[in-house]
């Protein structure tokens, strides 16, 4: 969903209003226009994944017309404000929440043996992995745990901010975007 904001924004401040339009503003896109405005338009999130988009300037979408997906990036803000609220999150579905949470897992992991790793991400990484093990555990058990929900999304600001640092991730990670690419 958090490409989906980002994209929004992006068309906005550029007035896009088909696909075709939507396909000139990826980087990598060979109509790229360089006339592109960034958004202006703060936006406030209130994640209910713990997929931690909301803590990345970046955003990606597949093209419905090619199945192909591409980043959005350079002129995009991230949120202003990120309210955690584990309450709201608990009407999520246990499947969602129990995956997008491994995928944080697999952030914290992935930064710590990358052979890039350094202390400030291992750090990161540790806490995040201290607060997301006993927190996904919890919720496995039962889902409605708000205590548990909220060290999950205590976790993910962790694991995100490990990921932030620049250290660049392996295999298990790309593997994860394929595979959610192919479940959409």
């Amino acid at each position: 969903m958090d490409w989906l904001i980002h994209s929004k924004r992006r068309s906005l401040a550029n007035s896009v209003s088909t696909t075709e339009d939507l396909a000139s503003l990826p980087p990598d896109s060979p109509t790229r226009r360089q006339d592109i405005r960034p958004s202006e338009m703060p936006i406030i999130c209130i994640p209910t994944s713990l997929s931690g988009g909301e803590y990345a300037d970046i955003a990606g979408g597949t093209s419905d017309a090619t199945n192909r997906k591409h980043l959005f990036s350079g002129a995009i803000k991230g949120p202003a404000v990120v309210i955690l609220d584990a309450k709201l999150s608990a009407t999520t579905p246990d499947s969602i929440w129990l995956s997008t949470g491994i995928r944080a897992v697999d952030h914290c992991v992935e930064t710590m043996c990358s052979l890039h790793s350094k202390p400030e991400s291992d750090r990161d990484a540790e806490e995040g992995l201290k607060k997301l093990i006993p927190g996904l555990l919890k919720c496995k058990q039962n889902g409605g745990d708000l205590q548990a929900r909220q060290l999950c999304q205590l976790g993910v600001v962790d694991a995100m901010a490990a990921v932030r640092r620049g250290i660049p991730l392996g295999a298990s990670h790309g593997i994860g975007h394929q595979v959610m690419c192919a479940l959409h």
